[in-house]
This record gives C-alpha cells, sequence and structure tokens, in this order.
C-alpha cells in the first residue's frame, strides 16, 4: 500500500446522505472499465446504499476510475452495477474503497431498499423519517 493511496487517502464524504447506508459485508466482483484488463477481481462491501458503496478491495484504484461490479445480495440475488471511485485510503491489508454507482435502474435500487428494509426496518425507518413529527 505504497504512496499512490497516500495521495487519494482523502475522508469520505460526510456521512449525511439522502440515501441510508446499512452494513453489510457481502461479495462483489468487479473490473475497471478502462484498458484492456478485463480480469475479474473480488471484494466485498462494508456498506451498502441505493447511491453507492464502501467496498474492501486488494488494490489501488485511482480517483474517478470506473468499475463494473456484480453485488451478491444473498445467495439468490445479486445485480450488476456500474460506479465510480470516489474515495479510496488503505487501511491493513486492503484498500478502503467509496463508490458511486451511476446509471442505475429503478428495478435494482428497488432490490437494495427492499434488502435494507428486511435487514434492518428500524435503521432505513428512522432514516427516512428523522426528524417528521407525525403532525400536519
Amino acid at each position: 500500500m505504497g504512496s499512490e493511496a497516500s495521495e487519494q487517502n482523502q475522508n469520505p464524504p460526510s456521512d449525511q446522505r439522502y440515501f441510508p447506508r446499512w452494513n453489510v459485508n457481502n461479495r462483489v466482483l468487479y473490473r475497471c472499465e478502462a484498458g484492456s484488463d478485463h480480469q475479474l477481481r473480488h471484494g466485498h462491501t462494508k456498506d451498502l446504499s441505493c447511491a453507492g458503496a464502501c467496498l474492501y478491495l486488494k488494490e489501488f484504484l485511482p480517483l474517478q476510475e470506473k468499475i463494473v461490479l456484480n453485488i451478491h445480495l444473498s445467495p439468490g440475488t445479486n445485480f450488476d452495477l456500474r460506479a465510480t471511485v470516489v474515495w479510496q485510503k488503505a487501511e491493513d491489508m486492503s484498500y478502503l474503497t467509496g463508490i458511486a454507482f451511476h446509471d442505475t435502474s429503478e428495478e435494482t435500487q428497488q432490490q437494495i431498499l427492499e434488502r435494507a428494509f428486511e435487514f434492518d426496518r428500524s435503521k432505513l425507518l428512522e432514516h427516512w423519517y428523522k426528524g417528521w413529527e407525525g403532525g400536519t
């Protein structure tokens, strides 16, 4: 985890996101969109939302690198996404990598939300209704 990581050792953006994230450990297969190397690499999620994810990866990726990935939500549910690296930080023997999804279908977003609702219903509801007092 050499000098290139220190150049991108930026702090992640604020956690005040519109879409809630929840901590999950899902298998991820990914490859870079550009270049001739289309070898699939392995990683796993730290957290996930409809808009992006935080991944543990074994390799350095430059900021703004476009990747194609497949996330396994459950044994029968996985989906393909396109994303861009927005930050990366060396951590232990891996790189903690923030990605933002793009061109995500409504169907895929719905699958992620349904899985989040099943996974941690109270956290999702708390996020969506934060500050709402139920009055008119």
